[in-house]
């Protein structure tokens, strides 16, 4: 399913990504394992919808990563999660569209689906820093700018991923040459068109959240009975503890 390479793409995405009308609503991406899905990333969904003025932002729990070891819970535990965790905030949602699809989950597969599912839209795909370092090596890369936009995370310099996330970084990886041509400098510039630009974000105190918590680090503080200051949303919590996951005691 999609997986066209560069230049054999359908014509709709063409006309779409030439086109200069007004699209409807600036729909923001958000894709992780979820497992759990955890304060950290209720916070990057809520700063890019901030400061990019999205209508909302879609959490896409992923399925059958490429890149990542099987996840602990199941897809429809994740998936019930994440519709916990964004319940209390209208600009959040679930997307259960990967859950669904088999094989391998590619972020350019999922972009083409939204795409058809929302021709008048502007997507835009929320990344951190360190998925943003190795985006060239993505399966189709150059479509994906084709179908979205890119809203790079900072990360702040004392994140436990030892980068420092900010934009001169970025401008010194070896991806860079590849991509400097898509940047844009504000959120005005980046919906200029419907798709295509890439904005880095630097805002450390905002993102500073999303980069300092690890789901792996939560799963082992569950197991290990710690749940008083679990950086959770309190029904994710709880549906976890009814549950029993995460290695987690019988109360």
């Amino acid at each position: 399913m999609f997986v066209n390479e560069p230049g054999n793409e359908p014509n709709s995405e063409y006309r779409y990504r030439e086109s200069r009308r007004q699209y409807e609503q600036r729909i923001g991406v958000l894709g992780g394992m979820f497992d759990p899905p955890h304060n950290g990333h209720l916070a990057a969904a809520r700063h890019a919808r901030h400061v990019l003025g999205l209508t909302r932002v879609k959490l896409v729990p992923c399925n059958n990563p490429c890149h990542r070891p099987p996840t602990t819970a199941s897809g429809a535990q994740r998936l019930a999660m994440t519709e916990l965790a964004v319940a209390v905030d209208e600009g959040l949602e679930a997307e259960p569209m990967e859950l669904t699809r088999p094989g391998p989950s590619y972020t350019v597969h999922t972009l083409a689906a939204l795409r058809a599912h929302h021709p008048k839209d502007s997507l835009v795909f929320i990344l951190g820093f360190d998925a943003f370092a190795g985006f060239t090596d993505w399966r189709g890369w150059r479509r994906i700018l084709r179908l979205a936009h890119l809203f790079v995370l900072g990360r702040p310099p004392n994140c436990s991923s030892g980068q420092e996330g900010d934009a001169a970084a970025v401008e010194d990886g070896p991806h860079w040459a590849r991509l400097s041509r898509y940047r844009r400098r504000t959120p005005e510039a980046l919906f200029s068109t419907p798709s295509g630009g890439i904005y880095l974000d630097s805002d450390w105190d905002s993102c500073l959240f999303f980069g300092s918590i690890s789901s792996s680090v939560i799963r082992a503080q569950l197991a290990g009975g710690g749940f008083g200051d679990c950086p959770l949303p309190s029904a994710v919590l709880h549906y976890i503890r009814r549950q029993r996951l995460y290695g987690i005691a019988h109360d």
